[in-house]
């Protein structure tokens, strides 16, 4: 266990990646602090500021999860927040259409299947 109350679990994955790049901004905004781990290809954070500690995973709530925790990020307006919610459950819905299935046929699969790399 590290020594902030923000523990993110996560590989350098694109999922990983994107809360990393949430968790920076509050860093530099809000002043927050975490650890980081390299332990989980799915993104999990582990919020010790509570007890019992709460485990978040997938990227989508967890980007949820520490924006309303630190109330940034999420406009206030329940138009304008059901919006940005819209987007952002279909962005982590649709990833694997838009991406996520490439970078692991073209990277890590152990079989090489042309036609998936190039879908």
């Amino acid at each position: 266990k590290g020594s902030h109350e923000l523990q993110l679990y996560s590989l350098g994955t694109p999922d990983g990646i994107t809360v990393t790049i949430l968790l920076e901004e509050l860093s530099e905004t809000h002043g927050i602090e975490y650890d980081a781990w390299r332990q989980s290809a799915s993104p999990t954070l582990v919020d010790t500021s509570v007890e019992p500690s709460i485990r978040v995973v997938e990227p989508g709530h967890i980007l949820k999860y520490v924006a309303e925790k630190h109330q940034a990020f999420l406009p206030a307006e329940l138009r304008a927040r059901t919006e940005c919610f819209n987007w952002l459950f279909w962005i982590t819905a649709a990833k694997i259409d838009l991406g996520d299935g490439f970078g692991h046929f073209y990277a890590y699969a152990d079989v090489k299947v042309e036609y998936a790399v190039n879908r």
